[in-house]
């Protein structure tokens, strides 16, 4: 009976608490009482639990301090005779009940798990609760194995901080962090991390972010803004030679202070420059910041040149060759017997190019020879020299004038549209027309009907013309301006030319007019007709000697009457607009003739007056007049 009693005290456990020999338990919670009549084979009734103030009537009072109606009280004395048994109902459990109460007792959080009854009326072994763990695996102040021990996988729980690891906080106790699977140190009063080598913040990590780094002590260049590092609980320097740039003795040229000590690329050895030979030797780069070491400024070395030009037996160009390719400057003068030297100019080295050597017909100081040759090279043909009249020249600047005639004009024609012309070069004019000794000099035969050293060469066809200009530029040493093909020819370079030619129309009636816009250069009257021109009123039906009547403005004899000019043109319609520098109708069938001749009526003695006339056409009254586009002065 006692023990029963024993087993209902301690809580029933029955298979956990050595109570397994009892026939039957009782459950935690369903303590019954029987009627008073006994069993065949009464056993003692424990009665319910303790806790649920149900009274057993087991007999007279023990020592547990319950009633029995066996016999009299007892005192906690020596034991006695129970009172006769009192049958009791058989008690059990209902199967798939379950109770907390079989756990109570276990280690750690197995005291919170329960126990099924089972269909014997009996309950089975106790389940633990979620939290359990096999092996203690988290750390949160519980025995999750149930072995007795809490968090025994997290050794220093619930021990101080402040240990002889530095890497330990140095405040408060050791306890379980918020994850459950490591140990954080609980501060009682948590301080900012500073460079000691201790943990202040207890985060597990020493002297991390250490706040208010000092500047490294080198705070110039690439060394700029950098602050020392915590290392060992001390500020100490920072690792420059990880910084981009740095270098410990200056030698980049980049335009930075790389060493750090406040001067900027100072102190570097600077390579040599590409260009080494000649002039260049021993040049040296130039250093120019970001932009590195760049070539020095050739253009201020002393005799230098980009290309060549120089004869003086250095090679100026630095290029390993001396004086070479260099194209001799030009000789002085260019015209004339001048035009071509007789021998090239040679580069002498240092003693420069040699002299220039003129053709022998050259005379230095002035024209003394009447040879029809510029030979002083200024230019003009036989000035100064005992000439004829017929072999001189006279420069004349081109200029804008109006060419043809204007409507009421009298004796105008209706080929002579008025229209602006504008010449752009200067012309070396003969001022007479061609005289027979010329012709002869250089054509070799004279053509005239009626002949004479000084009377104009007459009888001339165009073509005749043409091949005289060409051949008085060979003689003169001069560019031929005409390509003959048969009885015509070309003109190729036009102006550009500057051999003997036949004036263009526009020339021609730019020199006739002199400057002035009337009928013609001279007085309307007939008198100084008279003394201006030969023409059937005073010529007595001949040519007569040139140069023998008045000479225009631009000094030039005979453009009106003695005999008539050819000029290159095709005839042709004039421009509707102005023109500069024009050359006439590219194609056509006559040529044109100008300024009338000793058989003309005074009314086509007119600067505007122009005559069409078939190229092979040979007359006495036609002759010409030559002249050459001039150099620039």
């Amino acid at each position: 009976m006692q023990r029963l009693l024993w087993c209902l005290v301690i809580g029933l456990g029955g298979s956990f608490l050595g109570c397994d020999d009892e026939p039957q338990q009782l459950p935690p919670d369903r303590g019954l009482l029987r009627d008073s009549e006994p069993d065949p084979e009464p056993e003692p009734d424990a009665g319910p639990d303790p806790d649920d103030g149900v009274e057993v009537d087991a007999g007279p009072d023990d020592d547990m301090g319950r009633e029995d109606d066996a016999g009299p009280e007892d005192d906690m004395g020596p034991e006695v005779d129970m009172a006769p048994e009192v049958d009791m109902a058989p008690m059990g459990c209902n199967p798939g009940d379950t109770s907390a109460e079989p756990c109570r007792g276990l280690d750690g959080v197995c005291s919170g798990g329960v126990a099924t009854c089972q269909a014997d009326r009996t309950f089975g072994e106790c389940e633990p609760p979620p939290s359990f763990e096999a092996d203690e695996a988290r750390c949160d102040g519980l025995d999750n194995d149930c072995d007795g021990l809490t968090d025994e996988a997290f050794p220093g729980v619930g021990m101080p901080c402040d240990t002889d690891d530095p890497d330990q906080c140095a405040y408060g106790l050791a306890a379980c962090n918020a994850a459950g699977d490591g140990v954080d140190c609980l501060e009682d009063d948590p301080v900012s991390e500073t460079c000691n080598g201790i943990d202040d913040d207890c985060d597990g990590t020493t002297d991390e972010d250490a706040p208010d780094a000092p500047p490294g002590d080198r705070g110039e260049g690439v060394c700029a803004g950098q602050l020392k590092v915590c290392t060992d609980g001390a500020w100490v320097e920072p690792d420059y030679s990880a910084l981009e740039g740095y270098e410990v003795g200056e030698s980049l040229c980049d335009g930075l202070d790389n060493d750090c000590d406040g001067r900027v690329d100072q102190g570097l050895f600077p390579p040599a420059a590409d260009l080494q030979d000649g002039v260049c030797s021993g040049q040296i780069k130039v250093c120019d910041g970001e932009n590195g070491w760049v070539e020095p400024a050739y253009d201020a070395i002393r005799r230098y040149e980009a290309v060549e030009l120089t004869c003086d037996g250095r090679d100026n160009d630095c290029d390993g060759d001396i004086d070479e390719a260099i194209d001799p400057p030009p000789c002085a003068l260019s015209e004339g017997v001048c035009a071509v030297p007789e021998a090239p100019r040679q580069c002498l080295g240092a003693a420069g190019f040699s002299g220039c050597t003129y053709s022998p017909d050259y005379e230095i100081d002035e024209e003394n020879t009447c040879d029809a040759l510029d030979n002083d090279c200024d230019g003009l043909t036989d000035e100064g020299a005992p000439c004829p009249l017929g072999l001189r020249t006279v420069r004349i600047a081109g200029g804008q004038f109006e060419m043809g005639s204007p409507a009421d004009e009298a004796g105008r024609q209706a080929d002579e549209a008025q229209h602006g012309v504008t010449l752009t070069h200067s012309m070396l004019v003969r001022v007479t027309e061609v005289t027979q000794s010329e012709w002869v000099q250089v054509m070799g035969e004279n053509p005239s009907a009626r002949q004479g050293a000084d009377l104009p060469v007459e009888q001339v066809t165009w073509i005749d013309a043409v091949r005289f200009a060409n051949a008085l530029s060979r003689r003169d040493g001069l560019q031929q301006c005409y390509v003959i093909e048969g009885d015509s020819a070309r003109w190729p370079d036009g102006y550009g030319c500057t051999g003997w030619r036949l004036p263009s129309e526009a020339e021609w009636e730019y020199l006739a007019r002199a400057g002035t816009a009337t009928l013609r250069w001279t007085e309307a009257d007939m008198i100084e007709l008279v003394r201006a021109a030969w023409f059937n009123d005073n010529s007595d039906g001949q040519t007569r000697p040139v140069g023998t009547r008045l000479a225009n403005n631009f000094g030039l004899h005979d453009v009106l009457g003695n005999v008539n000019e050819w000029v290159f043109e095709f005839y042709g319609p004039y421009p509707a607009g102005p023109v500069v520098d024009p050359v006439g109708p590219g194609e056509g069938t006559d040529r044109n003739i100008r300024g009338g001749a000793y058989i003309s009526r005074a009314p086509l003695l007119r600067s505007a007056n122009r005559a069409a006339t078939p190229p092979r056409t040979a007359a006495d009254d036609i002759g010409l007049r030559v002249l050459r586009t001039a150099p620039p002065e």
